[in-house]
């Protein structure tokens, strides 16, 4: 009796050891992840190895989404299913095969696929109940693009204070189909809205509560603030957070692969989708001009000129050596949200997202001269050092109104993000670490191969101040 207690307690002291030496090391592999991300990590870990729970899925798949998804909603008719090839691009490579999920990361892929795939079949269930919604009119949207980290995001948000342009939320970009019939009165509608808003409110907040913030220092995330366009052509391309990192930072880019009719198709879907979101608030007429963006879009102007003829694009540049570092460093935290760390290579990382830069700004250039859309042109130095002169010099050029209530609404935005990005970088610096500033030399690049070859010829096109390295 006495052996078998002491048994018992050097097992428990093992348990104790083995428990607090994984949570030590999370938090020494992830130091963005809090203690609660390291516990619950730890506890998931013997629940994955006995694939009990919700891990007795076993290997994700496609295939197991699309079912659970069917499962969920009731509804079977996914419409055009080449976005099963699309996804394969990536799934179905030696790159994507290498990675391997973390616990959570597995949690968080298997819900997110959930979301995106059940989002598509009711997508597909509402238009056809009610296919006047591809009728509801689009006037010249306005499209921001860009090479990630080059300003997009501030931009974009900016131009969406005017209030005679409309641009998609973040929980639009989520859940943008009623729960309700396309027959509904427009108080359904809205009651219906304000339950997917909190929806998504409240998946932010669990995610904070367990810590999940480590994309703060790169891009703000809330619900009710506008968003990427990546949630809406998710649906199609696999471009949603899980795949992001294959997507962009594969040997040879599946970005580059992925091109012509199944990106078009994926551009007029998501059209489909903004359609759907002004009908059910009531704008058929759709008076007001869409403002959307994606870096992604850099890659796709020729697909987005068949789906958008009379589109207004606004490209933001940036130097490309704080460019690509930056998102070089992005990329190294979206794999480390998702998959273990010993996956990833920075130097890998660091070339392969330099590769994907130099062939976007080529390419990018060479669509715009092809298929002649009206571009403005917008310097990152420019919009750091006096964003209203930039907004201001858009509207400008593209003859749209510019009012002063417009300018006064920026200008309290910009106070109230100012303040905020000074917490943020109060934060960031406690912790020992440098905000928002990133070298090449982490990712294994150099200055020099980041101003030679088509970023040689970018930089001629477009110049920028001296010192644009360093900012």
């Amino acid at each position: 009796m006495l052996e078998d207690f002491k048994m018992l307690q050097f097992a428990v002291a093992v348990a104790v050891m083995w428990f607090v030496f994984k949570i030590v090391k999370f938090r020494k592999d992830y130091p963005q992840q809090n203690f609660t991300m390291a516990i619950l990590d730890t506890v998931l870990t013997p629940v994955r190895m006995l694939g009990l729970g919700p891990y007795s899925d076993g290997k994700l798949t496609i295939a197991k989404a699309m079912k659970a998804a069917e499962a969920a909603t009731g509804l079977s008719d996914w419409g055009d299913t080449e976005f099963i090839e699309n996804y394969k691009f990536v799934t179905e490579t030696p790159f994507y095969k290498k990675l391997r999920h973390t616990n959570i990361g597995y949690l968080m892929t298997k819900k997110e696929r959930l979301i995106g795939f059940t989002k598509k079949l009711r997508i597909n269930d509402f238009l056809k109940k009610a296919p006047q919604v591809k009728q509801v009119p689009m006037k010249s949207p306005i499209i921001v693009f860009g090479l990630g980290r080059s300003g997009t995001t501030f931009v974009h948000r900016l131009i969406s204070l005017d209030p005679n342009i409309r641009a998609p939320k973040l929980w639009e970009e989520l859940v943008p189909c009623p729960d309700v019939g396309p027959d509904s009165t427009p108080e359904e509608f809205a009651k219906d809205r304000e339950k997917r808003i909190q929806f998504v409110r409240d998946k932010i907040k669990e995610r904070e509560k367990m810590g999940q913030n480590a994309m703060e220092e790169f891009h703000e995330i809330n619900a009710d603030l506008p968003e990427e366009d990546m949630m809406g052509l998710a649906g199609d391309l696999p471009c949603g957070f899980q795949e992001l990192y294959s997507f962009l930072c594969a040997p040879g880019g599946f970005a580059d692969v992925l091109k012509g009719e199944r990106v078009r198709k994926a551009y007029e879907n998501y059209k489909h989708i903004l359609q759907m979101l002004a009908f059910q608030t009531g704008e058929v007429k759709n008076e007001k001009q869409w403002a959307i963006k994606f870096p992604v879009h850099i890659l796709y102007i020729d697909e987005i000129a068949k789906v958008f003829p009379d589109a207004k694009l606004v490209w933001a540049h940036r130097h490309p050596v704080p460019t690509v570092s930056s998102l070089s460093a992005m990329m190294s935290t979206v794999h480390d949200i998702y998959y273990d760390l010993d996956t990833q290579d920075r130097r890998e990382i660091g070339r392969n997202i330099k590769g994907l830069a130099g062939r976007a700004l080529t390419k990018a250039t060479a669509d715009l001269k092809k298929t002649k859309l009206e571009c403005a042109n917008v310097i990152f130095n420019d919009l750091v050092e006096d964003p209203i002169a930039v907004v201001r010099n858009i509207y400008k050029q593209f003859k749209m109104e510019y009012t002063q209530d417009f300018e006064d609404t920026m200008k309290a935005y910009m106070v109230k993000n100012n303040a905020e990005r000074l917490v943020l970088k109060q934060k960031v610096e406690a912790q020992g670490k440098e905000f928002d500033v990133h070298y090449p030399e982490t990712y294994g690049l150099t200055v020099g191969e980041l101003t030679e070859g088509p970023f040689a010829d970018y930089l001629k096109e477009y110049p920028f101040p001296a010192g644009s390295v360093f900012c």
